[in-house]
């Protein structure tokens, strides 16, 4: 009975995977397939995967594409929060009525 016990202890190990699944827009989707299409091209030389591909764009990404994405993922009311933070920064704190209002003489 405790042989049985001692046997049903130990865990079995998980597998580790090497492969994971992203889910991508169907445009972005098509674009990479063109692309690996357009270099898979060739006479000689293995075929150049999809992850090939991601890791080696991923390594020519820069701070400055970074930068670009995070401000193209703002709203317009994120924008508008980020000019107010900025304002209250720089010429102390204001009531957001009060900045709304500073903006609105601006336009006129």
């Amino acid at each position: 009975m405790q042989e049985l016990k001692e046997q049903n202890v130990t865990k079995p190990k998980k597998k580790m995977l090497k492969m994971s699944s992203v889910r991508v827009s169907h445009e972005a989707y098509k674009k990479a397939t063109v692309l690996l299409k357009q270099i898979n091209q060739k006479q000689l030389g293995r075929r150049v995967k999809f992850d090939q591909l991601l890791l080696h764009l991923l390594e020519k990404f820069s701070e400055q594409d970074c930068k670009k994405l995070q401000e193209d993922s703002l709203s317009n009311s994120d924008k508008l929060e980020k000019k107010y933070r900025e304002y209250t920064d720089k010429n102390g704190p204001i009531k957001k009525e009060d900045f709304y209002a500073f903006l609105l003489e601006k336009l006129n």
